[in-house]
């Protein structure tokens, strides 16, 4: 299966991204990302302040960004989604086996 490369776009303000990407069926998903100005929690939904992600693709912990680890939340994104394809990558790998 061909994967288009995801587009993660830093904001003007370091705690916000926006993430866009084409999913398996075609379907352009556009997804915006943000935490609190000093680290925190990352959230996606503005209107709901209080679900925090829960990961990009793995899933499992809360995601937490420290600007001192990570100056944009962009950089924490784009880690993050390169740990979850590596992982799916490796489960297609070992399914395929």
């Amino acid at each position: 299966m061909h994967r288009k490369k995801a587009k993660i776009k830093q904001h003007s303000s370091p705690e916000c991204c926006i993430l866009e990407y084409t999913d398996e069926n075609g379907t352009k998903q556009h997804r915006v990302f943000f935490a609190p100005r000093n680290g925190g929690d990352v959230y996606e939904d503005p209107s709901d302040p209080d679900f925090a992600l829960d990961g990009l693709l793995a899933g499992g912990d809360v995601l937490w960004w420290d600007p001192k680890e990570h100056p944009t939340l962009a950089d924490l994104i784009r880690l993050e989604r390169r740990r979850g394809l590596a992982m799916l990558r490796r489960l297609e790998g070992i399914r395929a086996s």
